[in-house]
């Protein structure tokens, strides 16, 4: 390997390649488009529907949420202050950990839940 070494199996790489990766990824950070500005962000949101049927049951939920860089960064932040205050040894599903009306707790965001039993 001509930039770095084998170490059990894996590649150990030299400063050199990091660099020259480092280089081409700035590179290619410069030709991407620009993000959103900081007013597109406040002002966008998003909206989500969802529906279950059956033969007993007829449910349906709306979410709203903010725009999805300003959800990403709130999503993120409600899951790690919960994980910091309820973290439990193991395998845990989203669910369990955090509950059904995670999202209805999280700023700027609005769940809606509708229940028509037939």
């Amino acid at each position: 390997m001509a930039d770095g070494i084998l170490l059990y199996g894996a590649p150990v790489f030299t400063g050199a390649l990091i660099a020259n990766v480092q280089i081409f990824l700035k590179k290619k950070m410069n030709t991407l488009p620009a993000g959103l500005n900081e007013e597109q962000r406040n002002s966008g949101h998003g909206n989500y529907f969802a529906r279950i049927e059956n033969e007993n049951t007829n449910q349906s939920a709306t979410l709203v949420t903010p725009e999805a860089y300003k959800t990403t960064y709130l999503t993120t932040l409600g899951v790690a202050e919960r994980l910091k205050e309820n973290s439990r040894p193991g395998f845990q599903t989203p669910f369990r950990l955090f509950g059904a009306k995670i999202l209805a707790e999280i700023p700027g965001f609005t769940l809606k839940l509708k229940n028509d039993n037939c």
